[in-house]
């Protein structure tokens, strides 16, 4: 009764809302397997910035050395990049009163040094 056109989209895999395999030649491309982050026993590859504060034992936080260890494991030192993998020490200058650590899901810790 009505002639249904089926347009170039639909050929190709993809329906009216442009969902399908999208790469528009009707192959299915294949998908990287999913490979999980593998944690050591001490869970040091989930840290993402360690900030030490030797001013303040309390209220506003003042960032006197910061750490930061990006997605491929090198060191940012107080903003600079390096070329160096972290290797789970912090060094400053003066005496550390406390310590902010905030892992890859953005959840942060303070910790009192005494």
């Amino acid at each position: 009764m009505f002639d249904q056109k089926v347009t170039d989209d639909e050929k190709n895999g993809d329906d009216e809302n442009g969902n399908g395999n999208g790469n528009g030649n009707g192959n299915d491309y294949k998908k990287k397997p999913f490979t999980p982050i593998e944690i050591s026993p001490n869970g040091l590859e989930l840290i993402e910035l360690i900030s030490l504060d030797c001013n303040n034992k309390e209220g506003a936080w003042k960032s006197d050395t910061e750490l930061k260890i990006d997605k491929n494991g090198y060191v940012i030192l107080d903003g600079e990049k390096t070329k160096q993998f972290w290797n789970a020490k912090i060094i400053s200058g003066k005496n550390p009163l406390r310590m902010k650590i905030r892992n890859i899901a953005g959840d942060e810790s303070i910790f009192k040094i005494e």
